[in-house]
C-alpha cells in the first residue's frame, strides 16, 4: 500500500512536472518571439495605403515595448505605448488638411537630404524606425540616439496637439454632464433604478449566434460589494457574416440613464466589392423607465422572464 502510494506521488509529479515545463517552455518561446528584433521590424514594416508616416522607437536592446507614433492621410493622429499583451496610453487627435501638408512637406524636405541611419540598435540606445509614404513609395529610415531635429520638431507638434483634443474633450464631458443634469435630474438617487454597470456579448456554438447581456446594481448601493443584476439576455441570430465588434454600453459615460449595447456583424465580400459591408444591431436601455427600445419598437421590462 505505501509502495503504491508513493508511486501515485512519483506518477503524479512526474506528469505535473511535465506540464509546468512544457507551460514555461511555451511561455518562454512566446517571450523570445515577441522580444526579437526581427517581430519589430516586421511591425515596422507593415504599412497601409492610407498611412502618412509612422514613428517607432524603443531603448536597446529591445525588450518587446516600442512607442508609436503615426499620422493617416484622413488626418488621424495617434500615438501609444505598445507591449505584448497590451496598447497602453494610448492617444489620439485629428489635424487639418494644410496641417497634414505641412508634415508632408517637412518629411519630404528632410529626407531628400543625405541623413545618416543606422541599421542595428546598439544597447542603452535610443532606435528609431520611421515609415514615410511620399505619395510615390513607402521609405524606411532607422535612427540611433537623437533623432534629427525636423523630425523631432513634428512629433513635439504633435503632442501639442494631443494636449489640445485632450482639453476639448474634456471640456465636452463637463458640458454634456451639465446638459445630463440638467434633463434627468439626480436620476442615479432614486430608489429601485437598476444603473448599468456591464454589458457584453458571448457568442454561442452556432457560428451565426451570440447571447447580448446587460447587468446593472440596484439604486441606492448601500453595500461595498453590491450583487449584479442582470437587466436583461438577448439571444441574437444574424445572418452570414463575422462579427466584427460590439457597441459600447452605458452611452458613453455613467451619468447618461439611456445606454446601448449591441453587436456588428460584417457580410462577406460579393464579386468586386473592395469593403465589406457592415451591419449593425442595438439595444438601448432607458434606466429611468425601465424599457429596452430595438430600432423602433419599446418595451417594459419586468422581474423574471418575459
Amino acid at each position: 500500500m505505501k509502495i503504491f502510494y508513493l508511486l501515485s506521488i512519483i506518477f503524479l509529479f512526474s506528469v505535473c512536472g511535465t506540464a509546468f515545463v512544457n507551460a514555461q517552455e511555451q511561455k518562454d518561446n512566446l517571450s523570445k518571439y515577441f522580444e526579437s528584433i526581427e517581430q519589430f521590424n516586421r511591425v515596422a514594416d507593415r504599412r497601409s495605403e492610407t498611412l502618412i508616416f509612422k514613428l517607432l522607437q524603443f531603448n536597446a536592446p529591445y525588450r518587446g515595448v516600442y512607442y508609436e507614433t503615426s499620422l493617416s492621410n484622413n488626418g488621424k493622429i495617434y500615438a501609444a505605448r505598445v507591449t505584448p499583451f497590451a496598447i497602453q496610453n494610448s492617444r489620439r487627435a485629428n489635424l487639418s488638411k494644410s496641417q497634414i501638408n505641412e508634415i508632408k512637406g517637412k518629411l519630404s524636405n528632410l529626407f531628400s537630404q543625405n541623413i545618416t541611419q543606422s541599421a542595428q540598435p546598439q544597447d542603452e540606445q535610443l532606435y528609431s524606425a520611421l515609415v514615410f509614404n511620399d505619395n510615390q513609395k513607402f521609405s524606411r529610415y532607422n535612427f540611433i540616439g537623437q533623432i534629427p531635429n525636423e523630425l523631432q520638431e513634428i512629433i513635439d507638434f504633435l503632442k501639442v496637439e494631443f494636449e489640445k483634443s485632450e482639453k476639448q474633450e474634456y471640456e465636452a464631458f463637463l458640458e454634456q454632464g451639465k446638459l445630463l443634469k440638467e434633463k434627468y435630474g439626480n436620476w442615479q438617487e432614486k430608489t429601485g433604478l437598476l444603473h448599468t454597470n456591464s454589458a457584453g456579448f458571448g457568442k454561442l456554438e452556432n457560428n451565426n449566434a451570440v447571447l447580448l447581456y446587460l447587468s446593472g446594481l440596484r439604486q441606492p448601493i448601500k453595500d461595498n460589494r453590491p450583487p449584479e443584476i442582470p437587466i436583461y439576455y438577448s439571444l441574437v441570430f444574424y445572418p452570414e457574416g463575422r462579427i466584427s465588434g460590439g457597441a459600447v454600453g452605458r452611452g458613453g459615460r455613467s451619468d447618461n440613464p439611456i445606454s446601448s449595447s449591441g453587436i456588428k456583424w460584417a457580410l462577406p465580400k460579393k464579386g468586386n466589392e473592395s469593403n465589406e459591408t457592415e451591419k449593425e444591431f442595438l439595444i438601448t436601455y432607458d434606466a429611468i423607465n425601465g424599457t429596452i427600445t430595438i430600432k423602433k419598437s419599446i418595451y417594459q421590462l419586468t422581474e423574471g422572464w418575459t
